[in-house]
């Protein structure tokens, strides 16, 4: 079974409905703003990339159904109470000597309240990256396992 899913129109990519409006937020501590993320820290039902800005490449792909900037909070509290679970903890450990590098972290799609959409784009995205690179764990509890069909000529 294959569904073609439209994608986002031109009219949406470029018209907003308040051309004055801060396109970042005012909030000292939003992981998306003040790392020169991309996309809005409020949109919920997303799925995000965290890139460490030393190695320039993405760490981490998570999904979350609430906001980017509720989970954003999340990772920086955990970083910052050295969680021995925490993602941006383990790229340090792992890449930077325990060193805490500068993070950005990405809005990388919108799916509002279509959960499994979410959690598809979330494995697609994960399975995209090349093997070492990222610190996503195979074992989370709400990782798809997609399955792939090749076909030899």
């Amino acid at each position: 079974l294959v569904v073609e899913k439209a994608g986002v129109s031109l009219k949406r990519k470029f018209q907003r409905s308040d051309p004055t409006a801060e396109r970042r937020c005012s909030r000292e501590d939003c992981c998306i703003c003040t790392s020169d993320g991309e996309g809005n820290c409020k949109a919920e039902g997303i799925n995000y990339e965290i890139v460490c800005k030393e190695c320039n490449y993405t760490i981490y792909h998570g999904d979350s159904a609430g906001n980017g900037f509720t989970r954003g909070g999340e990772h920086l509290k955990q970083l910052r109470l050295r969680y021995a679970d925490s993602r941006m903890k383990k790229h340090a450990d792992q890449a930077h000597d325990g060193r805490i590098p500068a993070y950005r972290m990405n809005i990388a799609g919108l799916f509002g309240e279509d959960s499994m959409a979410r959690q598809i784009g979330e494995a697609v995205r994960i399975r995209r990256v090349p093997p070492g690179q990222l610190v996503n764990c195979k074992d989370e509890w709400n990782c798809l396992n997609l399955p792939r069909i090749t076909m030899d000529e």
